[in-house]
């Protein structure tokens, strides 16, 4: 095999890593974060709702490391990725405004 048939065929493996490691820690922090700011709008203290999020956020990204592997198409997981972070982002965007 040469060397572009092998970096082909691993191709799916790495875009797979790059899914559940970097982006998948910076989607379930991202989460994470905006969720624990949910909770303190909602009225629970704010150090109840960070370290609530800071466990839960472990079985997030077990969860989300498990799914990376086990779904079918790089395209869900890349979509879910996207919206995923963006929501979060918008989420977090929200709760910083004066008036959320």
């Amino acid at each position: 095999m040469t060397q572009t048939g092998r970096l082909r065929s691993a191709a799916p493996l790495l875009t797979r890593l790059a899914a559940a490691l970097p982006l998948g820690y910076a989607l379930v922090a991202s989460g994470v974060s905006a969720l624990a700011g949910i909770l303190a709008h909602m009225g629970m203290a704010r150090a109840d709702a960070v370290v609530l999020m800071a466990m839960l956020g472990f079985l997030l990204y077990l969860a989300w490391l498990v799914w990376v592997f086990a779904a079918r198409s790089l395209r869900v997981i890349y979509a879910v990725l996207v919206l995923g972070y963006g929501a979060a982002r918008l989420a977090e965007g929200w709760l910083s405004s004066p008036g959320g």
